[in-house]
């Protein structure tokens, strides 16, 4: 199987690494503090059985923790500064805890999807 889509692999990821070739990496956007961005998130499942989400973020330039496998340990994707319990489960990807919090502004104009 082969991908356009750059992927980073990880020793606690290995369903994602057999069946995705890894967690796909998006593209690169710009943010600056203090101003707001409108944000949609898709979730896609493909039959099989295997079900699995992880939202991380990560920074131009920055010179990350790796993994075994070379992938950089990235921050979660995150609006507290709650982080998921603990678990030695497959899909479970490693991430840096002292990641960036993103504030959720509330805007009227946006409708909740479907």
């Amino acid at each position: 199987m082969r991908s356009n889509i750059q992927t980073y692999q990880y020793p606690t990821t290995v369903n994602w690494n057999e069946k995705n070739l890894g967690l796909g990496v998006g593209p690169v956007f710009q943010a600056e503090a203090g101003r707001a961005y409108p944000i949609e998130i898709l979730l896609s499942e493909v039959p099989g059985g295997l079900f699995c989400a992880a939202l991380h973020i990560q920074e131009e330039n920055v010179n990350y923790e790796k993994a075994s496998t070379g992938s950089p340990i990235l921050p979660l994707f995150r609006f507290d500064r709650s982080l998921p319990a603990e678990t030695r489960e497959d899909n479970a990807p490693p991430y840096d805890p002292n990641g960036p919090v993103w504030r959720l502004v509330k805007d009227s104009a946006v409708k909740p999807g479907i």
